[in-house]
């Protein structure tokens, strides 16, 4: 148990281990300060202010999620609870955050939990979809060796396929058979009825994500890339457009394995790499991430 309970601190912590070794290689420490001290703040300060906006974004397109089940949350306790479940998922290395959004409207709302959870689940799912989108078309723009194409591909194929697993468990019918030939038929009868509400929630809210709540996230992400390209220009990397969502939506799909906070480590250890293959230092790569 205690080794089971290691590997799994030791894996969450992977990314913040693969910093230091960076750093560690890097060795010059001033190099890094340096060129931090040194990026242009005008950039910086549009990223910031599109931060903003981009949580504002997310704030709309949950709450219209959350309205398609005809519950209507305050748009200032909507912003509330966002920021703080968006700033939890970010200083840990799990996904609790989106589990306080259940919580804030089961408070004040009085929404059940299977509804809550969907409209969380459905919020996340635009996010994923759409990141595998453009995932792909990083791929396809951006010039890397032939074996790493492979490996991010069955990386890809992987999170797709259990993507769809997890959305078949739910909606097919087969599930049903399956839980009632393996558990016991007191705790059957509550996963059908936790299990129809779910899906009667899930299968309400697609119309809204398609026609709203997917373009808006593809929004959300053009916003971010943009926001990628202002901090390259900020500290003098001349990299297109195409090369930044090809890194970021790469690095964020990385990100999302429970191997770090918020991707941290990943996305310079990754950056670190490819940022010498353009021309630019090390350093930079590790700046930039």
């Amino acid at each position: 148990m205690r080794l089971i309970r290691f590997n799994k601190n030791f894996f969450r912590f992977l990314g913040p281990l693969l910093f230091i070794f960076i750093l560690w290689k890097v060795g010059n420490i001033s190099s890094l300060v340096d060129l931090i001290l040194s990026a242009n703040p005008l950039p910086l300060i549009i990223t910031a202010i599109l931060s903003c906006l981009i949580l504002f974004l997310k704030v709309l397109r949950w709450t219209f999620l959350l309205k398609s089940q005809g519950h209507i949350y305050k748009l200032k306790k909507a912003c509330i609870a966002v920021a703080s479940s968006t700033f939890l998922g970010v200083v840990t290395p799990s996904r609790i955050g989106d589990l306080m959004r259940v919580q804030f409207i089961k408070q004040d709302l009085g929404v059940p939990y299977t509804k809550g959870l969907s409209v969380s689940i459905m919020d996340k799912l635009c996010d994923l979809y759409v990141l595998i989108l453009f995932v792909v078309i990083g791929i396809s723009y951006l010039e890397i060796n032939h074996e790493s194409i492979n490996i991010i591909l069955i990386l890809n194929f992987s999170i797709i396929f259990f993507l769809f697993a997890s959305v078949f468990f739910f909606f097919s019918t087969s599930t049903k058979g399956i839980l009632k030939w393996i558990l016991p038929s007191l705790i059957f009868k509550k996963w059908v009825n936790i299990q129809r509400k779910f899906v009667d929630s899930m299968r309400s809210q697609i119309k809204p994500a398609i026609f709203v709540a997917i373009p808006v996230t593809i929004l959300v992400y053009l916003m971010g890339f943009f926001q990628g390209w202002l901090i390259a220009q900020s500290i003098e990397i001349d990299i297109s457009f195409f090369e930044v969502i090809s890194l970021i939506s790469i690095t964020s799909l990385l990100g999302l394995l429970p191997i770090s906070i918020s991707g941290f480590g990943i996305r310079e250890f990754i950056f670190s790499i490819y940022f010498p293959t353009l021309g630019y230092t090390i350093e930079q790569g590790i700046v930039y991430g």
